[in-house]
């Protein structure tokens, strides 16, 4: 530098690019507070047979939720760089890390449709914590503290309507649900192919007993997670305004407590648990005012101790009666199994289900598609690329506590902060929640609709409230904060917050937002914007498979429907409704089978899940003709189910897929010996059999419908050995009763263990 010549100035993001990050931060913010407001099933339709319930269901189409995850993605990229310039080694160090863990993703993403729908809800979440983090350590520090303010604000408010959506269903839907069930048992169980008595029925009717609030989530655990860590939030931001905004602080308050009795009727030992750590570490930062070492510290232990104690339980085994720990590390053993033998891509977002059956611990009495812990479903499903994604959640959780004790201060960038901030979030989480009503407009009535309607109101005011206290910070606002990102991280290692659709975009936001530190900033550089930008080069390629994706899906979908409709009739006219009838419903049933196996090419009806569902529906079609039918129209239809069943089964399919083939075998065997080459059904039936067990070594039912195969083949000591290996992995669900034989079948399959000449068993009906 020349003598008397001024110095350099620190490299600084353009006003520009702060206001496009800031926006799209905020746009990130609200797609992932309207996801958790809405359900996102894997299908619309055949989730149950549509000829029993004549609904799709109440959520958003994959199409749709491929294309907001899409969207959330393409606009984290853009966020970040759009700050480039102002990106220290901290900030490019996420970008990289979250996109590392995107390649897999892609990879995967390109092989399966399946895998291209949940991998882009990971990696929606993930690029938005990444990108909501870099960006406010990139930007003028007033301006971080807005968009941190209006970004919380809509995600704090989200806990509200979860919170009265799962109070309704305490309080209004699980009683009529139980009512319509003891009232109509028998229809139900028809409807669904079930019989009374069966562990398939035991296990139904002890969930449904169980009083849950499940929201939008599905699942009690998931949304007892989100609520806990929404009750510190509020709780947290009403402290700060209890001074200066008593209103707004008793509506904090209340909101808080509201999340509370829920989480508190539900239950969940998991969510609690979190609660109870997060909530003394929060009282610890506010009361002791640790150091950033110490906190950071503490939470590296905490979070340490709690995957020891899920490894220490697995090793204490059968021993104690506690079970929830005990199939926490079940899921981990078989994740780090599956890991290692995949370590540098893993199988897939999707894959793990599959994997599990093959790698799970002989006394595990579940199949799960999830292993109930962030760090082994990405180690898992995304090999190298999930371990980036592990160090990426570290790095947020510590920043977060790091930043722990901020005294705060109002933004110094204009008063419109404190006007336009609320409005913003308010408006943002008011549309959120008005959108996230059409999706179940099939289904909601009257009362649900104003409950809907209040919620959201009461949102967008929660929403107003927390960003001025968020502007406020404070010792213990900005505490509770950091005490709710640990509540989340711990329970992502015991639950399914991070897999689960609608709630890992609200997780990762939360965490992307805790981790905003306003006292430790690093000057940025040239190389940290580099590395950012490949960071978002590396999140873009998700994005655009899953953007050329979404015409493909609504291809597939409009496929799905126009099969499903026509079923939907039959359940509409057992209801009362006065409907032409077309055709018969085997028929029906049958053309369903046909339309949507007919493309074999298109990823997204080759799915597993409705290839299943199809052969279901063909050999329902096969059960259901009619008693008078003659033998020729009874051998064309077992001809066209059976051609049906070639083409839906094959070398590659998965055990859902060789299970309804079974099925649709045994419905053709059912018929009189004319409609079919018995000697080559035999053999395919047999084929299905194993293929079921191949996949998964301790399925009851295949190894049972293996011995059956087998016995109608004449191979005795082939049926008396699969009857024994169906014993054996009966016994092996001990910890799980509900889920073995009744005492009819156990005696059946001990006898044919035994040696004894038997007839084989009669095909059950397919629903």
């Amino acid at each position: 530098m020349n003598e008397g010549s001024a110095p350099a100035l620190p490299r600084q993001a353009s006003r520009r690019g702060v206001a496009v990050a800031g926006v799209a931060c905020v746009a990130i913010a609200a797609i992932a507070c309207g996801q958790a407001l809405v359900a996102h099933p894997p299908s619309l339709w055949f989730d149950v047979d549509p000829a029993a319930d004549p609904n799709p269901f109440a959520g958003i189409a994959p199409s749709t939720g491929l294309l907001l995850d899409s969207l959330s993605v393409a606009l984290a990229a853009i966020a970040i760089v759009a700050v480039r310039r102002g990106v220290d080694r901290v900030g490019a160090a996420l970008a990289v890390l979250a996109g590392l863990g995107a390649l897999p993703v892609a990879w995967h993403a390109v092989n399966g449709a399946d895998d291209a729908w949940r991998g882009l809800q990971w990696t929606a979440g993930i690029a938005g914590a990444a990108a909501i983090a870099v960006s406010m350590r990139a930007m003028p520090l007033p301006r971080a503290r807005v968009v941190r303010a209006v970004a919380l604000g809509i995600l704090a408010a989200a806990a509200v309507p979860v919170a009265v959506r799962g109070g309704y269903q305490l309080w209004r839907e699980h009683p009529a649900m139980v009512a319509e069930y003891r009232a109509h048992k028998a229809e139900i169980l028809a409807a669904r192919g079930w019989q009374d008595g069966t562990p398939q029925v035991l296990t139904y009717e002890r969930r449904l007993s169980q009083p849950e609030a499940t929201a939008w989530f599905g699942l009690s655990n998931v949304a007892s997670g989100m609520l806990a860590a929404g009750a510190l939030l509020l709780a947290g931001s009403a402290l700060a305004l209890r001074r200066v905004r008593p209103v707004g602080a008793f509506l904090l308050g209340a909101a808080s407590a509201g999340c509370l009795a829920v989480v508190a009727a539900n239950g969940s030992k998991g969510a609690v648990g979190a609660l109870a750590i997060g909530g003394a570490f929060a009282a610890w930062c506010a009361v002791r005012s640790p150091g950033g070492r110490a906190r950071v510290v503490a939470c590296a232990a905490l979070l340490a101790a709690l995957l020891a104690a899920v490894a220490v339980r697995g090793r204490v085994g059968e021993s104690s009666a506690e079970r929830s720990l005990l199939f926490r590390a079940h899921y981990a053993q078989a994740a780090a199994q599956v890991a290692l033998e995949h370590p540098v891509a893993g199988v897939g977002p999707a894959g793990f289900g599959d994997a599990y059956l093959l790698a799970r611990p002989e006394r595990s009495p579940e199949e799960v598609q999830s292993a109930h812990a962030a760090w082994a479903d990405w180690l898992a499903s995304l090999g190298a690329g999930g371990a980036a994604w592990i160090a990426a959640l570290g790095a947020l959780v510590a920043l977060a506590a790091a930043g722990s004790v901020d005294r705060g201060d109002a933004p110094r960038d204009g008063a419109n902060a404190w006007t336009r901030g609320p409005l913003v979030a308010a408006l943002a989480v008011l549309v959120a929640g008005v959108l996230a009503v059409p999706p179940e407009a099939g289904v909601i009535d009257d009362h649900s609709l104003l409950m809907r309607v209040l919620a959201a109101l009461l949102a967008a005011s929660v929403a107003g409230a927390v960003v001025r206290a968020s502007l406020l910070g404070g010792r213990v606002w900005s505490a509770s904060l950091a005490g709710a990102a640990l509540l989340l991280a711990l329970h992502a290692q015991v639950e399914m917050t991070l897999w689960w659709p609608g709630s890992v975009a609200w997780v990762a936001a939360v965490l992307g937002v805790a981790a905003f530190d306003p006292s430790a900033r690093i000057l940025p550089s040239r190389a940290a914007a580099a590395a950012a930008v490949a960071g978002a080069a590396m999140l873009a390629a998700p994005a655009v498979v899953g953007l050329g994706s979404v015409d493909r899906a609504r291809s597939a979908e409009r496929t799905v429907e126009d099969a499903a409709l026509p079923l939907a009739l039959f359940a509409r006219a057992r209801a009362g409704a006065n409907l032409p009838r077309v055709m018969d419903l085997d028929d029906a049933r049958f053309q369903a089978a046909a339309a949507m196996l007919a493309d074999r090419d298109d990823p997204w009806l080759v799915r597993p899940a409705l290839v299943a569902a199809a052969l279901e529906q063909a050999a329902a079609s096969v059960a259901g003709m009619p008693a008078d039918a003659s033998i020729e129209s009874r051998s064309a239809r077992c001809r066209q189910a059976l051609g049906l069943a070639v083409v839906g089964f094959g070398p590659r399919s998965g055990e859902r897929v060789a299970s309804a083939a079974g099925l649709l075998a045994e419905a053709v065997l059912a018929q009189p010996r004319e409609c079919a080459d018995r000697a080559w059904l035999e053999e395919f039936a047999v084929q299905c059999a194993q293929r079921q067990v191949d996949l998964d070594p301790r399925s009851v039912r295949g190894w049972t419908r293996l011995a059956e195969a087998h016995l109608r083949a004449g191979r005795a000591a082939a049926a008396q050995e699969a009857a024994r290996r169906a014993l054996a992995a009966d016994d092996s669900f001990a910890l799980d009763p509900l889920r073995q034989l009744p005492a009819t079948d156990r005696a059946r399959l001990e006898a044919l263990a035994g040696g004894e000449v038997i007839s084989p068993a009669p095909s059950a009906r397919p629903r």
